[in-house]
């Protein structure tokens, strides 16, 4: 107790500097605008007693998408309430389910603040992903009598020797779970020996493994390629970060000189950067006489270049339209991002050095034969030129993709038994 109010007053010291941060942007992240209360708590009241499940950004929430489907089929009656920490969170939140759930900002982990945020919306149930181990909003749940569960639970090496060194605060937090599902065995272990109590521990798999594929994306996707590269080779660069867009178009600068036909298909990670990879592109693509067009300006030439995809939640039909992926924040140290995804699709996938955030996933495809990792522009283009130029190697590596997913599928089974059993006294009024 004496732990948690040390760690509680120095947040309370910092708070007017987190404030200024999501108030404001920064660099490509929007900022969150009118609705910066709801970190505090104040946020508009939820009727129904909602399960309440929390998903920090894009990545998590992506992941979540399958879970939440299902439990609006089989719950109809039940609220979701979707909490995320940022702004592109919130955005995937209303692109994929519109008004089907609910969405607030989640609170900072600030005793008052998570009190009044659970007092506001009341729910039955609290569902955590992957790290999300907050001491205060945990104690509020137990104090109110809120069951929670972590979901999708990871705990990489180098996270498990940070953590480690606040085993006193994280342990009571870990202890507050009622179920903790982990992605593998070295994550349950971390997990317990931070503290977690090994009866509650069980091994899930993980989530992101659980894609699903629409026919209509995959027919979409199809459609975009005829329009726009139907015979020719089309690499995409996903997710990128700033710093990588150059190195990015140095290697399609490369590869243009063994298949002067292929196309490069940009994918921001963030909204904010549109503009500016935009002139970034289009200086490239005039000075190397290419042509760049801009998805959100719906220009759609069959020789271009270079082109922006500057929307939002296209990023599966884009991959069904693609040959072979690069996923970005791995040329620079933003520690990656997740691969299944274009391995689901059926395609070679690439990545860079700096893959941590998703180190087993990375290392598993590359085992598979899946995935190749890149250093620079120079490899990266050398790798892109042999794939393209060798398409039963491409063919072999998409194979091997897809039965990495296929084959690890099943945590959206363990994962809904487990919500099951601490919905299942509230059964009669939900269905």
């Amino acid at each position: 107790m004496v732990i948690r109010a040390l760690y509680s007053l120095l947040l309370y010291l910092a708070l007017p500097v987190g404030l200024l941060l999501l108030h404001w942007p920064k660099g490509s992240k929007p900022k969150i605008g009118k609705r910066w209360p709801e970190h505090l708590g104040f946020v508009p009241p939820v009727d129904g007693h909602p399960l309440w499940l929390h998903a920090v950004s894009v990545g998590e929430v992506i992941a979540v998408t399958p879970l939440v489907e299902r439990l609006l089929a089989e719950y109809p009656k039940l609220p979701i309430l979707v909490t995320t920490t940022t702004r592109t969170g919130a955005d995937r939140v209303q692109a994929a389910f519109g008004e089907r759930v609910i969405h607030r900002y989640a609170p900072l982990d600030l005793p008052d603040a998570t009190s009044r945020f659970l007092r506001r919306t009341q729910p039955r149930l609290a569902v955590m992903m992957e790290m999300e181990l907050w001491p205060n909003t945990l104690a509020a749940c137990c104090r109110q009598k809120v069951p929670s569960l972590l979901i999708n639970a990871r705990m990489s090496d180098n996270s498990y020797r940070g953590y480690r060194r606040f085993r006193w605060l994280i342990s009571p937090a870990l202890q507050g779970f009622h179920s903790v599902l982990a992605q593998g065995g070295q994550d349950a272990a971390h997990l317990i020996e931070l503290g977690a109590d090994a009866s509650r521990v069980t091994v899930s798999g993980s989530l992101k493994f659980d894609i699903k594929i629409s026919e209509q994306t995959t027919k979409d996707g199809h459609s975009f390629r005829q329009n726009i590269a139907a015979r020719r080779p089309v690499w995409i660069a996903a997710s990128t970060h700033q710093g990588e867009d150059e190195i990015l178009l140095d290697a399609h600068q490369r590869v243009r000189q063994q298949h002067n036909d292929a196309l490069l298909i940009i994918v921001p990670r963030h909204p904010q950067r549109f503009d500016a990879v935009a002139s970034l592109c289009q200086r490239r693509a005039e000075a190397e006489g290419m042509i760049f067009n801009r998805r959100s300006l719906n220009q759609l030439d069959p020789t271009c270049g270079i082109y922006l995809a500057d929307t939002m939640g296209e990023m599966m039909l884009l991959l069904a339209a693609s040959d072979i992926c690069f996923m970005g924040g791995s040329l620079v140290p933003n520690g990656g991002h997740n691969l299944l995804e274009p391995a689901a699709v059926g395609m070679p996938t690439l990545n860079g050095p700096f893959d941590f955030n998703f180190t087993e996933i990375s290392r598993t495809l590359v085992a598979a034969g899946n995935c190749q990792q890149v250093a620079d522009s120079d490899s990266l283009a050398a790798a892109v030129s042999q794939l393209i130029a060798n398409p039963d190697e491409a063919e072999q590596a998409a194979k091997a993709g897809k039965d990495v997913v296929t084959k690890s599928q099943g945590a959206l089974v363990s994962t809904l038994l487990a919500i099951r059993r601490h919905l299942n006294s509230e059964n009669a009024r939900l269905v």
